[in-house]
């Protein structure tokens, strides 16, 4: 609905009150793999707005923010994982959030979400243990007891 005046009927109208105004979504981090298999995690935020209440909660869709989150996350991904690790570091503000803005954005247009951008908020290369028994490897061969 625009916005404006609308006539209440108790007995048969339900309320329920969406905001459309821009908002903001932190992806929690997650572990993931460079193109060149280089272990790294990720997290982000995506700042949205919603352009059409019908698709974003009637027709498609039962909680938009679940949804910005899951597609959020899978962008994140699918984008990550799609860089070599040098690459993402030089590139982490410029290309690589304009890839992520741009699939967030794609993806989250039949949900009547228009997507203002969407970047990484957190970003480090990291290490794999394998706790096994009394021994700890580090993925890079070391073992510690």
């Amino acid at each position: 609905m625009e916005p404006g005046f609308r006539v209440w009927w108790p007995l048969l109208s339900e309320i329920e009150v969406i905001p459309v105004a821009r908002q903001t979504l932190n992806t929690p981090t997650q572990a993931l793999m460079s193109k060149d298999a280089q272990q790294v995690v990720a997290g982000g935020v995506v700042v949205y707005s919603i352009y059409d209440i019908v698709k974003a909660i009637g027709e498609r869709n039962y909680d938009v923010d679940e949804t910005v989150n899951d597609i959020s996350q899978a962008a994140i991904v699918d984008v990550v994982t799609a860089w070599d690790l040098h690459d993402l570091l030089e590139n982490i503000g410029g290309k690589v959030e304009e890839d992520l803005t741009d699939t967030c954005r794609r993806q989250l247009r039949q949900y009547g979400v228009y997507v203002h951008r969407a970047a990484l908020t957190d970003f480090s290369h990291s290490r794999t243990l394998n706790i096994t028994g009394v021994n700890v490897s580090v993925s890079h061969g070391e073992e510690v007891s």
